[in-house]
């Protein structure tokens, strides 16, 4: 188990700054609007195509793009490539259209190209000589995409630079049913740490978590509670919801120390030993080694139940078995 430490002497503040995903302009003719399972659109190089997600996708694993490729194209295939663009905006008036590259893929040896974007995680799609994987980002909420056929060879022939592209999408496998986890005992920062399993694939701790329809073994963990597992029972395009109660454990804690030190724990003496647990409130504790002519005194602090582990030496060290 990853040890949680606290160093008495020394306090880190740790920072994280978020970045605000900003596209960049982009240039080319706009040509529209592709609807999944709709009609295909024809793109030229060097032309836009915005790629959008109907709100009808909850129980959808994927989107896949098609672009069929021209026969006169193919012996000059490796001079393009099909660019796709995430956050992806269209023209407006003066404004051009702009996004966030997302992927460049050079096209096959094939009269068809897919790229799959997955709209949930552990999607399992595998990419191949003519399919891509797109890394979204959070999944579905890099959309809308756009896609373009850039050329890569500035000096290709007239007949490739003028060459038509039919693009279309589609979902890929509709046919998904969900689990809404329910864990009334549990912050919200206990949430977050949740460690969750369906039949041994792990899954997001929040949110809806999309499978395919059939019976599943759900398996909770979560440090200083017990583990839990039910078995349940998912539908095609349903919301399952199941409620996990984690008990919390005791709080404990065994000590690690010097040999022949002896210890005093919120003013009372223990008789240790690094094997012995003792069993301690959550909340602030005070703990004192001494050892010959050497006295150390320092509170630590038991932020919830399981077994932890205090070393004493010069330092008071709390850390997490």
């Amino acid at each position: 188990m990853t040890p949680h430490r606290v160093f008495f002497l020394l306090s880190i503040l740790s920072v994280t700054a978020s970045t605000a995903l900003t596209g960049e302009p982009l240039k080319g003719t706009f040509r529209g609007e592709v609807l999944p399972d709709g009609p295909a659109v024809a793109l030229g190089t060097e032309e836009l195509v915005l790629l959008s997600l109907p709100p009808a996708t909850r129980f959808t694993r994927a989107l896949e793009i098609e672009v069929q490729i021209p026969r006169e194209v193919l012996p000059y295939r490796s001079s393009l490539a099909v660019t796709v663009y995430q956050y992806f905006s269209a023209p407006k008036g003066k404004e051009p259209a702009s996004g966030e590259k997302l992927a460049v893929e050079v096209l096959p040896p094939n009269s068809r190209f897919y790229l799959q974007a997955p709209l949930v995680p552990k999607a399992g799609l595998k990419a191949s000589v003519d399919t891509a994987v797109l890394k979204t980002l959070q999944f579905d909420r890099g959309f809308p995409l756009g896609l373009m056929v850039s050329v890569l060879d500035k000096d290709a022939p007239v007949e490739v630079l003028k060459a038509q592209f039919q693009v279309k999408t589609h979902f890929l496998n509709s046919n998904l049913g969900a689990l809404s986890v329910v864990t009334p005992n549990l912050s919200p920062e206990d949430r977050k740490r949740l460690r969750l399993l369906a039949n041994g694939v792990t899954q997001p701790s929040e949110g809806t978590i999309l499978l395919e329809p059939g019976l599943y073994q759900l398996e909770a963990t979560l440090s200083g509670f017990s583990g839990t597992s039910v078995n349940v029972s998912v539908g095609q395009a349903k919301v399952t919801e199941v409620t996990l109660v984690l008990d919390p454990e005791s709080p404990t804690v065994v000590f690690e120390a010097p040999e022949g030190a002896s210890i005093v724990l919120d003013g009372k003496k223990v008789i240790w030993s690094p094997v012995t647990a003792f069993p301690v409130d959550v909340g602030p504790h005070n703990v004192q080694l001494s050892l010959g002519n050497n006295l150390v005194s320092q509170t630590f602090e038991i932020p919830r139940g399981g077994r932890f582990k205090i070393r004493l030496n010069l330092e008071l060290l709390l850390e997490k078995e």
